[in-house]
């Protein structure tokens, strides 16, 4: 009976009294003093230490233990009949629970065992209280003691613990270094969810119980074999960039393109929740841009849709791909290394994979402009030179008159192998359906030519057959087909701007037309009427197509309005009138308000023909590589050696080095343009680890990256970061290059101080003092004119001297 009271006590002290006032302990020891046994469990094997480390009472704890509680007493059916005990054995403990419960504990309520095998030490763990846990680890309890399920300790640590509530994670972390330093096992696993503790600890965002965790031997799973959350998922996914970190140094490089159960990898989740330092980490160690998940979305897609401002993100990382060696640019051993490790994560194997996600998950055509950074330009180019032999015999073929059936099944198969591979991206292309037209039209031409008995007059002195249809259908299958190759031209580095633009002021020419279309058809429905008797107006098509002709100035007035009046006209007066409305609105206002549209600004379209002949390079690429993956291409009826061929055409190195006096000379294939925006983004980054290392701060735009490259083929929005300094933007992104000439040039100040005597005054005392135009000089900011052009006045150049180091963000530099 003392035993069930003072189980009943302990229930009602979790509940309604303060856990460590010092009550508890006073009346567990009245009721041990009267006979109460600290060891007695009951029919479910629960006993008051069980109790008393549950709730938190650490007094209580002490006393029972003083009192002989076992320490490692576990929850157990106890004292069943004989002729029961095999039934309940087969059962869970729910269903032994309902049953037992009600026969040993009605009259008072105890808290029901949740797993059958739990300890007083996994109930402390539980009410995470470090006090209990170390009162039990020194009375000599089991740290590896499983339950029912296999849980140890350490893998119940933190169980209903919130990120949020920093005591309680505290408590956790407490609770996890007693554990490990009893000797824990930090490697079991949970035998449900295959989860650890380190699991739990990511999932708390706890660096130091991870750090505890690893420090003592804990494993990383192998993790995506079996479709698991790996712990980089959980840390990637809590956005703890201090946790990815730590995990990568302990070798979990691994794990960075591990798939869970959904097919996401730690990008996925990183991307998911906008968290840009951890996604920068996963992918400097190897991340795949282009891994997707079960549903098809890749890390790609997810950056352009929960990343804020993708664009500058990806410049971000981009940039930091384009690596200096460190010596002066004007130097003759400086090198750049560009690191194509971002763009080509498995080395040879599927290059292009990572530029294909860049184009299926851009929303529109500014984004695309990303294809624009010198990494990816010259990662094109490069890839380019493996394979345009390939694109060329595609040309030869496409133009071929000899090989017209041929080539068009050819070019059909082209087309439709595209179409399976890229679905979403080239079914809505423009391009995709102007040569399945230029294909179904030249089958019809070739089937009709070598089934029918017709001859073209072009070449023999004989009019047309009656299958005149195939003169039609092959007089729109030739324009097409030159419209075609015109835009295959568009891939050629040196011509691909031209044809591209075609294209761009096409669509304003169309948008105007549209537009003011009904203008036009009012004039060609108002000339049909007005010059019907004229045969190039007698219905309303060949009205319409006059009108069209006489907009480009071919009016043909006399034949209109002759002066021998052999053309009878009905409205003299009217005509005249409408005709030269028509000359004034259409031919001059009209016009001229097209040409002024369409080529508005011919550097934007320069700009946007530029990024097309770079998205249909890239397109030609990635087909060609797909290609070369396909299982067909793999098989038997491919010869090896052909394979390899192929393969070494389509790959190129991850490093690729330049040296500018190198490209100069002619050994690569790298344009002017594009070799002074690498140079210009690799000397911005070194710029800013200097300025880093020196304690000042940036305000970085992207424009001077332009400004400095010249002709400035890589245009990316400005990013704009504030910053306390007077100095202008422009004066912190050159002023470590302008400090070297300044400490060159201040020799020559000085003499020249010294020789410009009338430019200074001298008080009775001696001092100098400064003229009113040195002061001038010496309160204007320093700006980026100040280095730009020559110093005209030695006051000038003192002024700026003086202003450099009244800067408080250039202290710690000497000048």
């Amino acid at each position: 009976m003392l035993q069930e009271v003072l189980l009943q006590f302990m229930r009602f002290e979790d509940t309604y009294t303060d856990k460590n006032d010092g009550h508890g302990a006073v009346l567990v020891n009245l009721l041990l003093s009267y006979g109460a046994r600290a060891d007695e469990s009951d029919k479910l094997g629960r006993t008051a230490l069980h109790h008393a480390a549950l709730a938190g009472n650490e007094e209580a704890v002490q006393a029972l233990l003083k009192a002989g509680a076992h320490v490692d007493a576990h929850f157990h059916i106890n004292s069943l009949p004989k002729q029961n005990l095999d039934n309940y054995c087969s059962v869970d403990l729910n269903t032994a629970v309902d049953v037992e419960s009600k026969k040993f504990t009605s009259g008072f309520k105890l808290p029901l065992p949740e797993c059958w095998g739990r300890t007083p030490l996994h109930q402390a763990v539980k009410s995470g209280n470090p006090s209990c846990v170390i009162l039990l680890i020194q009375a000599g309890a089991k740290v590896n003691a499983p339950d029912e399920k296999g849980t140890t300790p350490l893998l119940l640590a933190g169980a209903g613990v919130v990120p949020d509530n920093i005591n309680a994670v505290n408590k956790y972390e407490e609770i996890v270094q007693l554990l490990v330093k009893a000797g824990a096992d930090v490697s079991v696993k949970n035998q449900d969810t295959g989860s650890t503790a380190l699991h739990h600890a990511a999932v708390l965002h706890s660096v130091r119980a991870m750090q505890c965790l690893l420090d003592a031997g804990a494993a990383l799973e192998d993790g995506g074999s079996e479709g698991k959350m790996t712990v980089l998922h959980e840390a990637a996914k809590a956005g703890s960039v201090a946790m990815v970190e730590l995990l990568l140094r302990q070798g979990a490089a691994h794990l960075v393109n591990a798939r869970d159960k959904t097919g996401c990898t730690p990008l996925h989740k990183a991307a998911y929740i906008g968290a840009r330092d951890c996604l920068t980490t996963l992918l400097r160690h190897g991340g795949d841009l282009a891994a997707e998940s079960r549903t098809n979305v890749s890390v790609m897609d997810v950056i352009f849709s929960h990343i804020p401002r993708p664009l500058h993100f990806l410049t971000d990382i981009l940039n930091g791909s384009i690596i200096p060696n460190g010596a002066s640019v004007n130097d003759r051993s400086f090198k750049v290394t560009l690191d194509f490790s971002l763009l080509c994560p498995h080395g040879p194997k599927g290059q292009m994979a990572v530029v294909t996600a860049l184009m299926s998950g851009a929303r529109n055509f500014q984004q695309m402009r990303i294809l624009q950074h010198p990494l990816l330009e010259t990662f094109l180019r490069l890839k380019w030179h493996r394979l345009r032999m390939i694109f060329g015999m595609l040309v030869v073929v496409a133009v071929s008159r000899r090989v017209l059936l041929v080539s068009v099944l050819v070019l059909f198969i082209h087309l439709l192998v595209q179409i399976l591979l890229l679905p979403r991206h080239y079914f809505f292309q423009y391009e995709t359906w102007v040569n399945l037209m230029c294909i179904l039209l030249s089958v019809a031409i070739a089937v009709g030519g070598e089934t029918g008995d017709y001859m073209m007059p072009f070449f023999k002195d004989q009019e047309p057959t009656e299958r005149t249809w195939v003169l039609h259908v092959m007089s729109f299958a030739v324009l097409l087909a030159w419209t075609e190759l015109m835009l295959l031209m568009g891939r050629f580095p040196t011509c691909g701007y031209y044809a591209l633009m075609f294209y761009h002021v096409l669509q304003n020419v169309i948008k105007v037309l549209l537009t003011f279309g009904g203008l036009v058809m009012g004039f060609a429905f108002s000339f049909c009427v007005q010059f019907h008797e004229s045969g190039q107006f007698r219905n309303l098509w060949w009205s319409m197509v006059k009108t069209f002709v006489m907009m480009m100035g071919e009016y043909e007035y006399g034949e209109l309005f002759p002066e021998d009046n052999k053309m009878e006209m009905r409205l003299k007066g009217t005509s005249r009138i409408i005709f030269l409305a028509f000359v004034v609105l259409s031919s001059i206002v009209l016009m001229n308000l097209m040409v002024g549209l369409a080529v508005n600004d011919i550097q934007d379209l320069r700009t946007e023909g530029h990024i097309q002949r770079l998205l249909k390079q890239a397109e030609f690429l990635a087909h060609c590589e797909k290609l070369n993956a396909h299982r067909l291409f793999r098989s038997a009826l491919f010869p090896g050696w052909l394979h390899k061929i192929w393969h070494d055409r389509c790959s190129i190195e991850t490093l690729f080095v330049i040296q500018p006096n190198e490209v100069l000379l002619g050994r690569n294939d790298l344009s002017f343009t594009l070799l002074e925006s690498i140079i210009a983004v690799a000397i911005h980054s070194e710029q800013n680890s200097a300025g880093r290392n020196i304690g000042y701060s940036y305000n970085y735009n992207r424009d001077q990256v332009n400004n400095f490259s010249g002709r400035g083929v890589y245009r990316s929005i400005s990013d704009q970061y504030t910053v306390a300094s007077p100095v202008s933007s422009a004066d912190h992104s050159s002023i470590i290059m302008m400090l070297h000439q300044l400490q060159q040039d201040i020799a020559d100040i000085r003499q020249a101080l010294h020789v410009d005597k009338d430019m200074q005054r001298v008080t009775p005392s001696g001092m100098a003092v400064r003229s009113c135009n040195e002061q001038q000089y010496d309160s204007q900011p320093v700006g980026v004119n100040w280095w730009t052009t020559p110093v005209a006045k030695i006051q000038q150049a003192r002024g700026i001297v003086r202003r450099l180091r009244q800067n408080r963000s250039l202290r710690g530099v000497v000048v």
